[in-house]
């Protein structure tokens, strides 16, 4: 009944800034906006009892499949869509989604080649991916192409690397549209 022990955990929830004309701004420091999506996957261990239960919990003895349908698809997306949108200046992501042009090329990258480099790896991929444009839609959420801009190099090396590696073992060729944006970032 002492003992600690420590779960792998993961979190899947967009978390932006209060709209600036929220009657609270300036009152409230911890005001923020959430999307009404919820996902929060907790490793599943000896003696590691239920201390909270809610419907968007998960308990799983290996939470890796939720991390890798997280960054590879959601995260992912998010990289290769910044890259587009800062060279049309969007300022967020639903800027970027309401551009016919960059919302057909995500949605391409997507399911052409992100969905098949880790459709063996997690849970239903492609569901997965076509909630996460529906998350990227959401009229509620000014959610800052700046911001996710932010330690952008790392994200790229991180969320987009493996998928192009990924696919090439599980597709047997070149992601053409992954590799136009390793290649707009450098790489």
């Amino acid at each position: 009944m002492h003992e600690c022990v420590w779960l792998n955990t993961l979190v899947d929830r967009i978390v932006v800034g209060p709209p600036a004309d929220h009657p609270l701004v300036g009152k409230d420091e911890l005001l923020i906006v959430a999307e009404p999506f919820a996902f929060w996957a907790l490793q599943e261990r000896p003696k590691a009892h239920p201390f909270v239960k809610h419907p968007a919990i998960v308990r799983a003895a290996d939470v890796r499949p939720y991390f890798l349908r997280k960054v590879r698809i959601l995260n992912a997306a998010h990289t290769a869509l910044v890259t587009k949108a800062r060279t049309k200046d969007h300022v967020t992501v639903l800027q970027a989604m309401q551009d016919a042009e960059l919302s057909a090329w995500l949605e391409r990258l997507l399911f052409e080649e992100i969905v098949p480099a880790v459709r063996d790896s997690v849970d239903d991929a492609e569901g997965f991916a076509r909630q996460t444009l529906e998350r990227f839609r959401n009229p509620f959420l000014a959610h800052k192409v700046e911001d996710i801009l932010k330690n952008h190099a790392d994200k790229v090396r991180i969320r987009l690397l493996p998928t192009r590696d990924d696919y090439r073992r599980v597709c047997g060729g070149e992601p053409k549209l992954l590799n136009e944006v390793l290649s707009e970032n450098g790489l």
